[in-house]
């Protein structure tokens, strides 16, 4: 062997050595350092992060206020003076008073107007029945001498309430005459009932039917009507009016706001507002975490708490307990709104959502989107605009 093969074995030996001599070294200390043993306490994000396990009724977490009953005006109890107007699809029958052969049945057409005889089209929708008959008068000044008209109106079809939910026979019901609630629920066959071991069980909830008129909550409490008889919530209906009395077999919670998944969650018995709000997958960016509003019971007269989720998050407050039929609203930061109008807006929105979900002839813009209701972005699986999706 020649020098120079030997100076490079002897420079692979000496790295050699040292790498080995190192790995002796390292290894010793690793087993004989002051290291925390495995069996002492180690962090588990499952058991050291706030869990449904360590979760709290509502009522220990935090303050709980019911908001007091909203009265009822007392117009609201009385018949409607106004007389009917006219839409498309009503029926009238049209004649001329002392003119043989005169008498028609005719509709009012989807673009409001109503034929008779020789006329063109007359706009009706939004007249009263003397109003069309004056009009008609008029127009036929051109064909007959002093002309004497009679319009009456025989099948009413354009105004109309709907009655959805656990009923028997839900569905939308011609205004023909004035009615109040009770009489709107009975022309939908009444309540669904189920005969469970010998008794007759309601399924409809009462406690979150409502009845929407326009944009506006009519403050109608449906467990005192239908339950205790009070006829003081028997209010007089309107064209356009919707009712909705859901299921009481189904068990879920309502997350609503600012929140990535805004939706109707299946209710397990340990589920938690942190559990819920991981569901929702979190809050969107700015959103007021130390605000978040729980609405608990009735529609018309609810309970609710104001809920700090960012303390909760911090390990500084137990976690909440859920029970079915609550909506968890998550505000956005910077509102400036307080508690009760939190409150408003959650029960609004959710009528709201139900409305359009279930009433999209009743709501033309059915297809609400995320913005407009106020409750976040995209939601995956069905999108918002489908109405608070399942999983």
């Amino acid at each position: 062997m020649n020098m120079k093969s030997w100076t490079l074995f002897t420079h692979f030996f000496i790295k050699t050595m040292v790498f080995v001599f190192s790995a002796l070294i390292f290894n010793t200390c690793l087993t004989s350092c002051s290291l925390p043993s495995s069996t002492g306490p180690q962090f588990d994000p499952h058991t050291d992060s706030p869990s449904s396990s360590k979760a709290v009724p509502l009522e220990q977490a935090a303050l709980t206020t019911q908001l007091p009953p909203q009265p009822l005006q007392p117009e609201l109890l009385q018949p409607p003076t106004q007389d009917y107007r006219l839409g498309a699809g009503d029926k009238v029958e049209i004649e001329i008073f002392g003119e043989a052969d005169t008498r028609e049945t005719t509709f009012i057409t989807p673009d409001g107007l109503v034929y008779y005889s020789a006329l063109p089209g007359l706009p009706a929708a939004g007249k009263t029945t003397s109003q069309l008959r004056d009009d008609i008068q008029h127009a036929l000044l051109k064909l007959y001498r002093h002309p004497s008209v009679g319009v009456t109106l025989t099948e009413a079809r354009s105004q109309r309430v709907m009655v959805m939910g656990r009923v028997n026979s839900p569905g939308s019901f011609p205004l023909k005459q004035p009615i109040r609630v009770l009489d709107a629920i009975s022309q939908a066959g009444g309540l669904s009932t189920s005969d469970m071991n010998g008794t007759t069980e309601e399924l409809a909830d009462l406690a979150h039917s409502f009845l929407k008129r326009g944009d506006q909550l009519m403050p109608v409490n449906f467990d005192r009507l239908l339950r205790h008889g009070d006829a003081t919530q028997n209010i007089y209906l309107q064209a356009g009016d919707f009712i909705y009395l859901p299921s009481s077999l189904t068990s879920e919670i309502y997350i609503m706001g600012s929140v990535h998944r805004p939706r109707a969650m299946p209710f397990r018995p340990d589920m938690s507002l942190v559990s819920a709000y991981g569901q929702a997958m979190g809050a969107r960016s700015g959103t007021d975490l130390k605000s978040i509003v729980i609405v608990r019971g009735s529609l018309t007269q609810p309970t609710y708490a104001r809920v700090d989720l960012a303390a909760i998050l911090q390990g500084r407050r137990p976690d909440v307990r859920l029970q079915p039929g609550d909506i968890i609203y998550f505000p956005p930061s910077g509102s400036g709104l307080n508690p009760i109008s939190y409150v408003q807006t959650a029960v609004d929105t959710f009528t709201r959502t139900i409305g359009a979900s279930e009433g999209p002839h009743h709501y033309p813009s059915a297809a609400i989107n995320a913005t407009a209701l106020g409750l976040g972005g995209a939601t995956g699986g069905r999108l918002i605009s489908d109405h608070f999706p399942r999983k």
